[in-house]
């Protein structure tokens, strides 16, 4: 009976780190709806498109960086495996990429929008 209950005060913490990670995800999504209606109203490159994907960004830093400290939270309470935490450690890494990759990109649209401001003022 002791043992059951470690299992399922495990399992519960795991549930609700997992639900806290998934918050920003679906904030990721839904900034990442709003760019793909931009874009569809062919407004592809504009400032807003690269605040939106600087704030992707900064939603990937934030949930790789939550998962990773509360995978070793749960590895110090004794609550994981160090196996787990490997596959924790390649997910991060999997995390930091993308917010790399979307800053890269917010940076990248933001000249993109400069530039075509410039040239919308030409003749």
């Amino acid at each position: 009976k002791m043992k059951t209950r470690k299992i399922l005060s495990v399992l519960a913490a795991v549930a609700i780190l997992l639900a806290v990670c998934a918050i920003p995800c679906y904030a990721a999504i839904i900034v990442g709806l709003r760019i793909s209606n931009r874009i569809g109203l062919d407004q592809s490159f504009s400032m807003e498109n690269a605040d939106s994907l600087k704030l992707i960004s900064y939603l990937a830093a934030g949930d790789t960086l939550f998962f990773a400290l509360g995978n070793c939270a749960l590895l110090l309470l004794n609550m994981s495996h160090p196996g787990v935490m490997v596959a924790a450690l390649f997910i991060s890494f999997i995390g930091f990429a993308i917010a790399i990759a979307s800053a890269a990109l917010s940076h990248l649209v933001g000249k993109a929008a400069v530039i075509k401001e410039e040239n919308d003022f030409t003749i």
